[in-house]
């Protein structure tokens, strides 16, 4: 009867195992966003077109990732405006309309989508339905949850999109995770770009003169002032000219015409 018993606990286990590798994964349809389209949003809202500024304020990425690299007082720090997807982006170009609530910049939002994968990547038993709390440089960005990611998804590997290495690594062995079967499971199969701040460059409008930010090094079309993300070899002429001055000329052979 025992024997019975572990044989038959054995062969549900095994059953139920089965079931789960033979289930389906679900997934949820997402807009898909051009880098071009992203560019647009790497600025500061104006509040003259009726613009919304990213929903944390001075919390926002666009200002510490700043002040963090040219200090407290940079005048390089923004907040970031609001990031619409096309659809949204062109009901406010119609009548102005907006979403109902506020939304994040696109900094901020890729911090969002990177921090909560990479909570879910290291615990096993993360639930996407819970609160977690987001912090960057010190700043509490307030709560999330899990089964709000991803928001869109991004082209990638294709014309005006992302490179391979610009994206979320989202590896094989999550897939075994309760998160990764359930309502986080659409990382699985739509690809978002991961937040890295060396990806980001800030600079000035040459039409305005106001702070903004560019991305480097992740679309597939090479940078336009580092050709193919490499600098200008310098000139052989100064090379050479350090070697002659360090080898002495050669001397002649001795044996030379025998």
């Amino acid at each position: 009867m025992r024997a019975q018993l572990e044989s038959t606990s054995h062969r549900t286990l095994q059953l139920v195992s089965d079931l789960v590798e033979q289930a389906s994964i679900p997934t949820r349809e997402l807009e898909v966003v051009s880098k071009s389209h992203d560019d647009l949003f790497l600025r500061a809202a104006n509040p003259d077109l009726g613009e919304r500024s990213c929903c944390l304020g001075d919390r926002c990425i666009c200002v510490w990732m700043a002040r963090w690299r040219y200090g407290e007082d940079s005048d390089l720090a923004f907040v970031g405006t609001e990031f619409l997807l096309p659809s949204q982006r062109e009901a406010f170009l119609a009548d102005g309309s907006l979403p109902p609530t506020p939304g994040k910049c696109l900094i901020c939002s890729r911090y969002m989508h990177t921090f909560l994968y990479r909570c879910a990547r290291s615990d096993p038993t993360f639930r996407p339905s819970a609160d977690i709390p987001l912090q960057a440089y010190g700043n509490s960005l307030g709560f999330a949850k899990g089964e709000s990611v991803p928001t869109h998804a991004s082209v990638a590997c294709d014309a005006d999109g992302y490179r391979q290495e610009a994206l979320l690594f989202v590896d094989e062995e999550w897939t075994n995770t309760a998160a990764a079967r359930g309502a986080m499971s659409t990382f699985l199969w739509r690809p978002c770009v991961k937040f890295c701040s060396t990806h980001y460059r800030y600079v000035r409008d040459p039409s305005t003169g106001w702070p903004r930010i560019v991305q480097q090094g992740v679309g597939v079309t090479p940078d336009a002032d580092v050709g193919q993300h490499f600098w200008q070899p310098a000139p052989s002429s100064r090379v050479g000219a350090g070697l002659a001055a360090s080898i002495p000329p050669a001397q002649p052979s001795a044996n030379k015409g025998t």
